[in-house]
């Protein structure tokens, strides 16, 4: 009887503790702003804010994927650039 109540509080645990890990998703510098304003506006100032647009903006700038690990979040445009989450994670 209390290896079952050892099984079942086990599997509990686990659960727990694996929904802690889930998958989680980009949410973009935007939504980070409501808590970390001044971090936020900081980035603004930075090349980070506008990595995108600096390459967008060369004649000779040709989308490559494996600069996205470094220059966006995601390959979302609405993401792009050096935000947040490129260092911190998913936000969500």
């Amino acid at each position: 009887m209390k290896a079952s109540y050892g099984l079942v509080a086990g599997a509990f645990l686990l659960a727990v503790v694996g929904s802690s890990y889930a998958q989680h998703s980009y949410i973009g510098a935007e939504k980070c702003k409501m808590c970390h304003k001044v971090q936020y506006d900081s980035w603004l100032t930075t090349r980070h804010a506008k990595a995108t647009e600096t390459a967008k903006a060369s004649t000779k700038w040709k989308f490559d994927a494996s600069c996205l690990s470094c220059h966006a979040t995601n390959k979302d445009e609405a993401l792009s650039g050096v935000q947040c989450e490129a260092c911190h994670g998913p936000g969500s």
